[in-house]
């Protein structure tokens, strides 16, 4: 297991019982874990299932072939054979992303936030105030053409989608700023000064607003226990991940905090 890919082939050839060893799934996802966990701009380390590339740890995961994968999207990045791919929807400018295997959540000054399908590259969701997801033009251009399609790098037309407006009493109304999300939440930061949480398993349901910040949140990370949130209005408020109490608001700086990041017990703005 402490082995990279090029030294556990060579293993495998030694004699048939080094090859039994080293065909077994620990050996491969230590491997894996630890040759293709780089520190990019994270804090830390990628984790598995937290959107960087790297599946959830389940029985039936082949560390092989997901290590094969990533040395060869890793490989692609370095030779630039990357092929973009445009997908059209947002009416004013995107201001924050996540993405993982399965999905694409961004945030735009149109006030929405909007999922797409990470292999279809259809958008599935339109979330935001009802007077903007509920009119005409989320869906037509004024040339009555599908909002919401996907583009080659030639320009070619990939796909078009019909997004499901979802509107909600608890919405944002300004920009979002920022958004972080995991298997259970999504958190977005708004100009409109507040913070929601959505429920992503509920159908992006919000089911709690953070209100204390006096100015734009500008950035937004959370963990198990705490989310915190930054502002434009030079404060840091630390809230219970579970309840939304407001736990702790921090005054160091004396100007806009525009980015946050946290780690264990440390948060670095």
């Amino acid at each position: 297991a402490n082995l990279d890919a090029q030294a556990l082939a060579r293993a495998s050839c030694v004699s048939k019982a080094w090859e039994k060893a080293v065909r077994s799934q620990h050996v491969w996802r230590e491997s894996c874990m630890r040759e293709t966990n780089k520190t990019y701009a994270a804090s830390e380390p990628v984790r598995p299932n937290v959107g960087l590339g790297v599946p959830p740890v389940q029985p039936e995961s082949d560390w092989k072939e997901i290590y094969k994968m990533r040395q060869e999207l890793e490989k692609r990045w370095k030779e630039g054979r990357a092929r973009p791919v445009y997908l059209n929807g947002h009416t004013d400018s995107i201001y924050c992303l996540q993405f993982d295997e399965h999905k694409i959540i961004s945030g735009s000054r149109d006030q929405t936030i909007r999922v797409w399908d990470m292999h279809t590259l259809e958008c599935k969701i339109v979330l935001g105030p009802p007077m903007v997801v509920n009119s005409e033009d989320i869906q037509y251009t004024e040339d009555r053409e599908a909002r919401h399609y996907a583009t080659g790098p030639d320009n070619s037309y990939l796909s078009h989608s019909n997004p499901v407006p979802m509107s909600y009493g608890m919405h944002h109304t300004a920009s979002i700023l920022c958004l972080q999300y995991d298997d259970e939440i999504l958190v977005t930061g708004s100009s409109d000064a507040t913070a929601i949480v959505y429920d992503i398993k509920n159908g992006y349901k919000p089911v709690r607003r953070l209100r204390q910040h006096t100015a734009p949140v500008l950035d937004v990370v959370f963990d198990k226990k705490h989310i915190v949130t930054c502002s434009k209005d030079s404060t840091i408020c630390v809230w219970d991940r579970q309840t939304g109490d407001l736990l702790r608001q921090l005054c160091g700086h004396k100007g806009p905090i525009n980015a946050i990041q946290m780690r264990g017990s440390t948060v670095v703005s």
